[in-house]
């Protein structure tokens, strides 16, 4: 990775910040979408939280986002995590490792 220098880091963030209201100004009209279909799921009837859902659902935004952008070029849409489309994604949580895994079977 390339040293960004002071100069240049300014005209970047610059530029990134625009974008970054314009995603939080998105997400923010639609917040609400995604914590009604939180509450719709098996996870918030068993107690979960929005909160320990999160980073499966910033995942799922980052991805489906860098999966909009894959046109304009770049590394803008080269994942470097394991996404939810890649089958697993795993975090640290409540002391172990919980795994986000594909939806192509149900658990009871």
């Amino acid at each position: 990775m390339p040293v960004v220098r002071q100069p240049d880091r300014e005209l970047l963030e610059t530029a990134c910040r625009g974008l970054a209201d314009d995603v939080a100004t998105a997400l923010a009209k639609n917040w609400g979408d995604v914590h009604a279909a939180f509450t719709m799921t098996h996870l918030a009837r068993e107690g979960w939280t929005f909160d320990d859902l999160w980073p499966y659902v910033q995942e799922t935004i980052v991805g489906r986002v860098l999966e909009r952008v894959e046109g304009l070029g770049g590394a803008a849409g080269r994942r470097r995590t394991a996404w939810p489309g890649s089958r697993t994604s795993t975090r640290r949580t409540r002391g172990s490792t919980r795994r986000w895994v594909a939806a192509d079977r149900e658990t009871a």
